[in-house]
């Protein structure tokens, strides 16, 4: 992190500056975001629309996770990969499960308006908001969803996608997702090369 963007982090996670404050100030989580992640995607919007122009990006602000202590790997009280949200809050003094809940979905919040405002000044980036697609059973640990809830994300992305292509692009696709569907289930003769 930049020392202004570190600097910044610290003002959210300090109410009173003070290292060693159980507080979280969550009035500056709106500053951090408009200031930090906002000016992110707005230079990778730039970047790849100088790349590739025309190109449509699609863009999401996450679902409100959990701050269960999951991490990637449980085995008894060990915890490999993660967890990453409830050590955070545990360490600032936050305990509560239903406040800790509370303080991501406020961060969560305020980066999906950014990103839905982002969105509504580029005709060419869309948001979708996941908030109310994604569960909490679709959660399997602090970060990562099931695959339930992966093929969820998935299927938005794809309804949003089919509305921006042409009919012969939309035929294509469902053309290459029959194909891979079949060599999943274990019929490669779509992927075979014409043999003698």
């Amino acid at each position: 992190l930049q020392p202004s963007t570190a600097t910044q982090l610290q003002r959210i996670q300090n109410a009173s500056g003070s290292r060693i404050s159980g507080r979280m100030n969550l009035n500056q989580c709106p500053e951090f975001v408009d200031h930090n992640i906002r000016a992110s995607f707005e230079f990778m919007i730039k970047s790849v629309s100088e790349a590739q122009p025309g190109i449509q990006i699609l863009i999401h602000g996450y679902g409100h996770a959990i701050p269960t202590g999951k991490g990637v790997v449980n085995f008894g009280p060990w915890r490999f990969v993660g967890p990453w949200l409830r050590p955070s809050m545990t360490a600032k003094g936050i305990l509560d499960p239903s406040v800790q809940a509370g303080v991501i979905r406020k961060m969560i919040d305020v980066l999906n308006e950014m990103l839905k405002e982002l969105a509504a000044t580029n005709p060419h980036v869309h948001y979708i908001d996941l908030r109310n697609l994604i569960k909490p059973k679709d959660w399997i640990n602090e970060l990562h969803l099931t695959h339930e809830g992966y093929e969820k994300v998935a299927d938005a992305y794809m309804s949003l996608m089919q509305t921006m292509m042409t009919s012969d692009q939309r035929h294509a696709l469902e053309a290459s997702h029959a194909s891979v569907t079949k060599f999943l289930n274990g019929d490669d003769s779509a992927f075979e090369l014409n043999r003698p």
